[in-house]
């Protein structure tokens, strides 16, 4: 290569890089106005709709393109207003105001993010029958084996129920049965596309893209805050992806300017109050050093030391701004670690969500206990319970559950996955829902291993399997959210699939 020739390629790649970080931050500003001013009004259901139409145009594109569309859509777009909290504050936990978005926005009854995800589902069915590809077999035909069979037990659970007149609503029956239509289609879709070389360094771009949007977003939010004068606690981020994006981008990304360009924006998009979400990074954390001794890879133990050194100072500069810039934000955060302390002394808990989920778990197991069979089965697909054994733990509100749920005295969609999971299927669906996310584990691991035999943890196919692996831990509580049930299904058996042909 001549020098000429070196230099053109060299400033070629410089522009299409800023090209490509002014498209980010356009996409951010553009969501960031639509999430602030336009997510509560008409325009809301317009974009919204616009969205799902985007979906069915990529599709004629190709598959691969509508799954692409689709988790951009999803990543980028909030499930609940900015203004949530202080809506349900403001009105006593009473109601709030309306909000249009890709996963709130109905058509038939579903939210427009689990439409687009049938409609990808037809579309794959409709390919695998035209071009009459065939299943691969070995893991992934287990996987569906074990997937119907504990779907099988659901069924039993339910007819037994109605049988000793606990009847379920059926649109609780369907809305507990999409975990196991988008796993369906999840894993459907991840056979007809697994085959596409490319497949894996496409994941990582829609995710590196998606979660850039939502950190620079987050930052056109802090300023749009401050320069109103109306500090918010929601930043409208996906917690899920970005915590583990930040620990993959710490870990394995070369340049350290870089590296630390991104793991910041990564935080930022991964900003979240939540207790479990803040448990979740610990226990990455521990996977972590974990990975470390396994791998034994000098670059790895660096990269990782150098990581959390990085991280902790990230930490602490933005808690620092946080305490300067929105101390009411600060002070929540402090109430909310406050929990862990309280956890680790033994002493009394007083905060009212972790009430509710105590109270949750007694009353499920107690009426399991009362009844025998769901204590392996559960109740089935719209099985509730009521706080009859304990009474309520607080004044519920709308926060809390359906204004439904509250009337009829009916819960149905208990608040964490132990929880949610032992009352649908009882043990059998707990031990087999963990045994997937310990399998999805186990299968990232596998393959981080496999690559770097032939390759670097600099490698985008290394990111992938590393942010999988920690991504597993947040699947813990996928069970409510249509887009992460779809993407673990989906990266799972495209992992069972790689394994077989890497094998």
């Amino acid at each position: 290569m001549t020098p000429d020739v070196y230099f053109s390629h060299h400033k070629e790649e410089q522009s299409n890089k800023i090209s490509y970080g002014v498209l980010i931050v356009l996409v951010a500003l553009l969501s960031g106005y639509y999430v602030q001013y336009l997510s509560d009004t008409i325009y809301g259901v317009i974009i919204s709709y616009l969205m799902l139409l985007a979906v069915v145009i990529s599709s004629f594109k190709g598959l691969d393109s509508a799954v692409k569309i689709y988790l951009l859509f999803s990543l980028i777009t909030p499930q609940f207003s900015r203004t949530f909290v202080e809506q349900v504050v403001n009105s006593n936990n009473q109601e709030v105001g309306s909000f249009y978005s890709f996963h709130s926005v109905q058509l038939w009854g579903l939210g427009l993010s689990v439409v687009a995800i049938i409609y990808i589902g037809l579309i794959a069915l409709c390919k695998l029958f035209y071009t009459h590809a065939k299943l691969q077999r070995t893991n992934v035909s287990s996987y569906f084996i074990s997937l119907y069979v504990v779907c099988g037990f659901l069924l039993l659970a339910t007819i037994i129920s109605t049988a000793i007149g606990k009847v379920p609503d059926m649109r609780n029956i369907i809305s507990d049965a999409r975990l196991f239509i988008v796993w369906t289609i999840g894993a459907l879709v991840a056979n007809l596309i697994y085959k596409d070389k490319n497949i894996i360094v496409k994941i990582y771009d829609i995710l590196f893209f998606s979660i850039c949007v939502v950190g620079v977003r987050t930052l056109y939010f802090l300023l749009n805050d401050y320069v109103t004068g109306t500090p918010n606690l929601e930043y409208a981020t996906q917690a899920y992806v970005a915590y583990p994006l930040m620990f993959v981008f710490a870990m394995a990304t070369r340049n350290k300017l870089k590296r630390a360009v991104l793991t910041g924006l990564s935080l930022l998009a991964a900003i979240s109050m939540k207790r479990e979400d803040i448990a979740f990074v610990f226990i990455c954390i521990m996977l972590l050093l974990f990975l470390i001794l396994l791998f034994r890879n000098n670059i790895l133990r660096t990269n990782a030391i150098i990581a959390l050194v990085m991280l902790i100072l990230i930490a602490f500069l933005f808690v620092f701004t946080l305490s300067v810039y929105s101390p009411q934000s600060f002070d929540f955060l402090l109430y909310k670690f406050d929990f862990f302390s309280k956890l680790i002394t033994g002493s009394e808990q007083s905060s009212g969500s972790v009430l509710v989920r105590l109270y949750e778990i007694r009353n499920i197991i107690g009426a399991s206990i009362n009844y025998i069979y769901p204590i392996f089965v559960g109740f089935g697909f719209g099985g509730y319970f009521d706080f009859s054994l304990t009474g309520f733990p607080i004044n519920l509100g709308i926060s809390d559950y359906s204004f439904n749920e509250i009337l009829q005295n009916k819960f149905v969609r208990p608040h964490s996955f132990t929880n949610y999971i032992f009352l649908k299927g009882g043990l059998i669906f707990l031990i087999y829902y963990l045994g997937v996310i310990l399998l999805f584990m186990n299968q990232s691991y596998k393959m981080m291993k496999k690559t770097l035999i032939i390759g670097t943890i600099y490698s985008k196919e290394f990111k992938v399997y590393l942010f999988c692996f920690l991504y597993a831990v947040f699947c813990v509580n996928m069970f409510w959210q249509p887009m992460h049930i779809f993407l673990f299904a989906f990266l799972l058996n495209l992992l069972l699939l790689k394994n077989i042909k890497r094998n």
